[in-house]
């Protein structure tokens, strides 16, 4: 009788042990079966195309003589008060384009004739108005994000005409800036 009662303990823990794994087995073979996907976006909205910041051209001075004995050229801006900046988040890829125009400089009623502007190795011939534009950056093929450009005296110069009537004094002109979007031959087609 003993050994009846010892193998009856065994079988019941055999069976239970069987029973508790024929519960679990078809759980875990469920989960394991299954399965699936999804996808994720996120969407880029197109920004803007500005002109950030443009600097103030201060040349160094030059004496009446140099002025009404021959035209005159100076290469040294004595400050260039911060720097061009142009930020670029269209997202389109195309570009842009940075021109700029200068008028001649007065004090008064008296007028110093400007020959030329040269900026970032770019001759800019005056007008009346500063409206008559050449272009000083060409960003054809733009990634986005910001340019920065410090002007330099290896860069930027002015040229004065000979004046023989002219009179001491501080002369001062406007340079105009016009930042303009490059079009995508896709973008003309469309139009």
């Amino acid at each position: 009788m003993k050994k009846i009662s010892k193998i009856a303990p065994l079988s019941l823990l055999a069976s239970l042990s069987l029973g508790l794994f024929a519960l679990v087995s078809p759980i875990s073979s469920a989960y394991a079966d299954t399965t699936g996907s999804s996808t994720t976006s996120v969407g880029v909205t197109a920004g803007s195309l500005s002109l950030d910041s443009t600097p103030d051209l201060a040349f160094t001075s030059l004496g009446v003589g140099d002025i009404a004995n021959a035209t005159s050229t100076v290469n040294s801006p004595l400050d260039t008060a911060g720097n061009i900046q142009v930020t670029d988040d269209t997202g389109s890829g195309d570009g842009w384009s940075l021109a700029a125009g200068v008028t001649d400089l007065t004090n008064g009623d008296n007028t110093l004739d400007v020959s030329s502007l040269t900026i970032n190795n770019v001759s800019i011939t005056p007008s009346t108005d500063g409206s008559t534009t050449s272009t000083v950056w060409d960003n054809s093929a733009s990634t986005g994000g910001t340019l920065t450009q410090a002007l330099s005296s290896s860069n930027t110069s002015i040229t004065l005409g000979q004046d023989t009537n002219v009179l001491a004094g501080t002369y001062s002109g406007s340079v105009n800036w016009v930042l303009t979007a490059n079009t995508s031959a896709e973008t003309q087609g469309a139009e």
